[in-house]
């Protein structure tokens, strides 16, 4: 997804009066709106605390497009949330934990299709999960350790007929 048009300084300002005049919250998030300095740019909008993204936002690259859209805590991306590339693509969408996926995620094709679908640990595939083809075929399904393939799993052929089916370690079959 690409973004047409940025706010303006002018919404900026505005976003700014009204989270002035909100009534605070003692040591609560706050709505902002921070700005690229020299080129009235957008950076970030959305939940501020003690000077770090908080809450729930959106990130935009200096270019106006949107980077991340969705939780932070103390400055990373934290929670539900979705990440863009910088010609405007979603290529993940998930949970984060300590600016980094880890909890249930999916991760994109640049035609929007699925390449992954599954448990995240610290940024790398871990637990159970699906692996697919760009034509949405399904290329691998089963268990992941340390972003390799570990444990039980199945592997497909792009027709979508069995290829092997049984324990893999370090992303190569075992057994």
């Amino acid at each position: 997804m690409r973004i047409s048009q940025s706010p303006t300084i002018g919404l900026a300002i505005a976003l700014l009066f009204f989270s002035a005049i909100q009534i605070h919250c003692v040591g609560g998030p706050r709505n902002k709106i921070i700005v690229y300095p020299g080129i009235n740019q957008v950076q970030y909008e959305g939940m501020v605390l003690d000077g770090r993204y908080h809450g729930s936002g959106n990130l935009y690259r200096e270019d106006g497009t949107i980077e991340y859209r969705g939780d932070f805590r103390n400055g990373q991306f934290h929670g539900q949330g979705a990440y863009y590339s910088p010609d405007g693509n979603l290529t993940y969408s998930g949970e984060f934990e300590k600016g980094e996926p880890h909890g249930q995620g999916q991760t994109y094709y640049s035609n929007g299709k699925v390449y992954y679908d599954g448990q995240w640990k610290n940024g790398q595939r871990d637990g159970q999960g699906k692996l697919y083809y760009a034509d949405g075929r399904t290329a691998y399904e089963g268990e992941w350790k340390n972003g390799e393939r570990s444990g039980r799993g199945t592997l497909y052929f792009k027709d979508g007929s069995l290829a092997y089916d049984g324990e893999w370690k370090d992303d190569k079959r075992h057994g």
